[in-house]
C-alpha cells in the first residue's frame, strides 16, 4: 500500500477495505486478505535500519518484490498527495517496472484507491474522481518532496536514470488516470441507463394539459346543448 502519512486515518482504512472488498480473492473473505503497510511494518523508531544504506535493501523495495506482491494499491486523497511523496515515487518506479516484467506473472497492477472506492473500477465518488483527475493532470512528479533531502535526491535520480525518465513515470500516471476517467464514464453510463429504464417502465400516462382539458370541456357542453332532430 502506497500512501501519504497526512491523510485521515478513517478515509486511509475505507480505501483498503474498498479495495479489499472489490478484489477479493480469497476463501475467507475480503477481511483475509493481505496488505504491506509501512506504516505498521516498519520499525518508526529506527527508519535507519529500515531503509539502509542500499535502497535494494530497504523494507518498500523487499516488500515489492518478495515475489507474492499482487499489486500496488495507492491511497489517494482529493489533492492526490501521495503523488507528492518520494517514497511514493519509489514505489511507483517499481510498480512501473514490475507492470512493464513479464517474468512476474504474480504482479498484476496498479490500483488508485479513495475512501469512497477503487477509481480503476469506476466504484469511486464521480466528485472525488474528478478533483484528483484535475490533480494529476498538472502534476510533476520531479516536485514530489521528502522529509530527508538525501531521500529526494536518491529517488530522483533513480527514476532520471530509467529510459525516459520522469517523463515516462508522468505518462504512467496520467495513463492510468485516463483509464479511470473512461471507468467511471462507462460505470456512470450504465447506472443513469438503469435508473432511466426502471422510470420507464413504471411510467403511466400523463395527466392531460389545461388546455386538451378546456377543449375536452368545450366539446361535451356543445354536444349536450345541441338539440335533438326528430325524424
Amino acid at each position: 500500500v502506497s500512501h501519504y502519512w497526512g491523510t485521515p486515518f478513517s478515509d486511509f482504512v475505507s480505501g483498503i477495505r474498498g479495495h479489499a472488498v472489490k478484489m477479493n480473492k480469497s476463501e475467507g473473505g475480503w477481511e483475509c486478505n493481505h496488505y504491506w503497510i509501512c506504516t505498521f511494518s516498519n520499525n518508526q523508531w529506527n527508519l535507519g535500519d529500515e531503509i539502509g544504506k542500499d535502497w535494494m535493501q530497504c523494507s518498500f523495495y523487499l516488500a515489492l518484490r518478495c515475489g507474492h506482491c499482487m499489486g500496488t494499491a495507492m491511497v489517494l486523497d482529493e489533492d492526490a498527495s501521495a503523488l507528492g511523496r518520494s517514497w511514493c515515487l519509489f514505489e511507483l518506479l517499481q510498480t512501473f517496472q514490475l507492470t512493464q516484467d513479464r517474468e512476474v506473472a504474480s504482479f498484476r497492477d496498479f490500483w488508485l484507491c479513495t475512501k469512497t472506492g477503487v477509481l480503476n473500477l469506476g466504484h469511486s465518488s464521480t466528485d472525488a474522481a474528478l478533483a484528483i483527475a484535475r490533480r494529476v493532470a498538472n502534476l510533476r512528479l520531479q516536485d514530489a518532496t521528502a522529509s530527508v533531502l538525501a531521500d529526494k535526491e536518491l529517488i530522483d535520480g533513480l527514476i532520471s536514470s530509467q529510459p525516459g525518465g520522469f517523463d515516462v513515470m508522468n505518462a504512467f500516471v496520467k495513463h492510468h488516470l485516463q483509464g479511470m476517467l473512461a471507468d467511471m464514464k462507462r460505470s456512470l453510463k450504465l447506472e443513469l441507463d438503469s435508473l432511466e429504464n426502471m422510470l420507464l417502465a413504471d411510467e403511466v400516462a400523463p395527466p392531460l394539459q389545461p388546455r386538451a382539458i378546456r377543449s375536452a370541456t368545450t366539446t361535451i357542453i356543445t354536444t349536450t346543448r345541441t338539440p335533438a332532430i326528430s325524424l
